[in-house]
C-alpha cells in the first residue's frame, strides 16, 4: 500500500493550521509597531533638520519634503537650501509598506523649512500617518509656527 493514512493527513493539517495561526498573530501585533516606529523616526528626522538649521549647518536653512505617493510607498527627504527646488537632499527615508501619509493627501507633497538660528518653521504644519488596513490607527505630528515645537 502506498499513500498516507488519515491520521498522518490530520497531523499535517493540524501543524499547518498552527503555523498559519501563529503567523497571523505575529502580523497583527507587529503592524501597530510599524506605525509607532515610523512616527518616532519622522519626529527624529524633523528635529534633526531643525537643529541643523539652528546651528546653520552648511550655512543654509534645513527642511523636509513629505511625499505621499499615490500607489507606491510614501517617503520623505531631508534637505538644505533656500527651498526644495534648489536644495541638496541629504537623506531619503521610505515609510514601512504598512504605513502611509494621510496629510499630506496621497499624490501630494508638503515642504517644511526651518529658519537658520531660530529653528522656527516657515509655517505651522501637521503631518498625519496612517496604519494601512486599519484607518482607526493614526499618529499626528504638529510643528508650531510660533514656538518651533515639534510634537
Amino acid at each position: 500500500m502506498r499513500g498516507f493514512t488519515l491520521m498522518e493527513l490530520m497531523v499535517v493539517a493540524a501543524i499547518t493550521l498552527m503555523i498559519a495561526g501563529i503567523s497571523a498573530l505575529t502580523i497583527s501585533f507587529s503592524s501597530p509597531k510599524n506605525l509607532d516606529l515610523a512616527f518616532q523616526e519622522l519626529i527624529s528626522h524633523l528635529r534633526d533638520a531643525q537643529q541643523r538649521a539652528i546651528v546653520q549647518d552648511q550655512n543654509e536653512r534645513w527642511g523636509m519634503r513629505i511625499n505621499a505617493v499615490s500607489g507606491d510607498r510614501d517617503f520623505y527627504e531631508v534637505f538644505y537650501g533656500a527651498g526644495y527646488s534648489n536644495a541638496t537632499v541629504t537623506e531619503k527615508i521610505f515609510l514601512s509598506s504598512k504605513v502611509e501619509f494621510v496629510s499630506p493627501a496621497q499624490g501630494n507633497t508638503k515642504d517644511i523649512l526651518f529658519f537658520k538660528k531660530t529653528g522656527f518653521p516657515d509655517a505651522g504644519h501637521t503631518i498625519i500617518l496612517l496604519l494601512i488596513g486599519d484607518p482607526s490607527k493614526t499618529k499626528s505630528v504638529t510643528i508650531d509656527s510660533n514656538t518651533g515645537l515639534i510634537d
